[in-house]
């Protein structure tokens, strides 16, 4: 690999480098915070998306030496980078360097932010001539004279004690300057959700305007369809407020949906938590779960909703109104729905429309209120009752097996279990996603960044 394309992937190898940075946080101590006002100062209001990186927090409890800017990896990291893996991947050199604190960044914080097309990593320097020595040897470039004191190597870029990199081979010095110097009310400091950012409790806070992330990953149809659902289940939704913790075998994110004035959206359908004891019907064993609380009144709004389609839509609405409870599935693979086995909870009045609509995807019993359907034998990693219970508040939750629903995607080795929950809390709905690694023993940050390197 020429030397130019290395240095083109090093808003990828900094970002790991940033991201390594934390690996060696094993406890689970009370989280202490990172103030980052200064560095998000520097971020503009325009910013669709923004988040911290509360590396000092990691570091301390972590229990790891720094000495200045130098930091001393416990046997955690240590036997990560000396694995035969590692030492293969393109970036552990890099990585290692960090480590020995040779890269001269100042291991406090860090903001990644988005600004009209461009994506930055922006963090301070605790010694800049070391930080400057360190991009040029492994990019093998120098830093010339970008003009308002900006110094530019490829698309990194330094003013000051603060270094800007850009995602891409170049990097613009007149926006750098531009974003060094912003006054009071043109940093992000202006927005509502800048305090939660620049005073971290936990690992990762972010921030991003919904209709902006459609549009890096979404069609013009595509936007559209997700943003008329959007406008079903929330007043006015505009942002997502987010935070992730690593920890000790796995990774808690908390996702809020906020409106204009920077309060929780709220959700505009009617929502009960799940059964648990319903959900453990469809036990014991799956590779896949998932469950739905669907009331009467859900039924009733959606029937409003959906009235105007007509036809099969208007047929199937019909057959679900007297759905009235927890319905789950348990599914042995997502590709192959042929074995798989349910429950639906009914107000005691099941009629055959909703029996014929059932039994159209597996033979049905009655059981009381409930509906049981299944098809095959239904096995896989997956303790049913054990999962339940974790989506006990839930009004609605999948639960996945990582390997067992994505045996062909190596990405997703090293890690067990995949959770997603919507919880209803003050009239709004949160989602919390919880990832869990095959080896609980170790922070969930090594099997990540074992993967990024590969």
């Amino acid at each position: 690999m020429d030397k130019t394309v290395k240095f083109r992937r090093a808003f990828r190898m900094v970002a790991l480098c940033m991201l390594a940075l934390l690996l060696p946080a094993l406890s689970s101590c009370k989280q202490e915070s990172v103030n980052v006002t200064d560095l998000l100062s520097t971020v503009p209001s325009s910013s669709s998306v923004v988040m911290g990186i509360n590396i000092e927090s990691l570091l301390k409890k972590s229990g790891c030496k720094i000495e200045g800017s130098a930091i001393v990896p416990g046997n955690e990291v240590q036997a990560l980078l000396g694995s035969d893996s590692f030492k293969n991947s393109k970036d552990s050199k890099i990585i290692e360097v960090i480590f020995n604190g040779g890269s001269g960044i100042d291991p406090v914080g860090a903001i990644l932010f988005k600004d009209a097309y461009n994506e930055y990593l922006t963090f301070a320097l605790a010694d800049t001539d070391k930080f400057k020595s360190f991009i040029e040897q492994h990019s093998g470039e120098t830093f010339t004279d970008g003009g308002n004191d900006v110094q530019v190597c490829g698309n990194v870029a330094v003013k000051g004690a603060q270094a800007w990199i850009a995602d891409g081979t170049t990097i613009d010095p007149k926006a750098v300057a531009n974003y060094a110097s912003l006054g009071d009310g043109q940093s992000f400091m202006t927005k509502d959700f800048s305090d939660k950012i620049a005073n971290m409790t936990t690992d990762f806070v972010g921030w991003g305007e919904i209709r902006k992330l459609l549009e890096d990953k979404m069609s013009m149809s595509e936007r559209t369809t997700v943003m008329l659902i959007n406008g079903i289940l929330f007043d006015e939704a505009q942002s997502i407020l987010f935070d992730v913790d690593m920890l000790k075998g796995e990774a808690k994110a908390t996702f809020s949906v906020y409106n204009k004035e920077g309060k929780p959206a709220k959700y505009l359908l009617p929502s009960d938590k799940l059964n648990v004891e319903t959900i453990k019907k469809v036990g014991p064993k799956a590779n896949a779960l998932v469950a739905v609380s669907i009331t009467k009144e859900l039924i009733k709004k959606l029937d409003s909703l959906l009235s105007s389609f007509g036809g099969e839509i208007e047929q199937t609405a019909k057959a679900l109104k007297s759905v009235d409870g927890t319905t789950a599935v348990a599914f042995e693979n997502l590709s192959d729905m042929s074995v798989l086995k349910g429950v639906v909870t009914t107000d005691g009045k099941a009629g055959l429309d909703l029996m014929q609509l059932i039994s159209s995807i597996a033979p049905t019993s009655k059981d009381g209120k409930l509906v049981l359907f299944s098809k095959g034998v239904v096995g896989g990693e997956l303790d049913v009752d054990k999962e339940a219970e974790n989506l006990k508040n839930a009004t609605f939750g999948v639960v996945l097996s990582m390997a067992s629903s994505f045996p062909d995607n190596h990405s997703f080795d090293g890690f067990k279990t995949l959770t997603v929950a919507f919880e209803p809390k003050g009239g709004s709905v949160e989602c919390d996603i919880t990832l869990k690694a095959v080896d609980s023993s170790r922070n969930i940050l090594l099997p990540i960044i074992e993967t990024l390197a590969k």
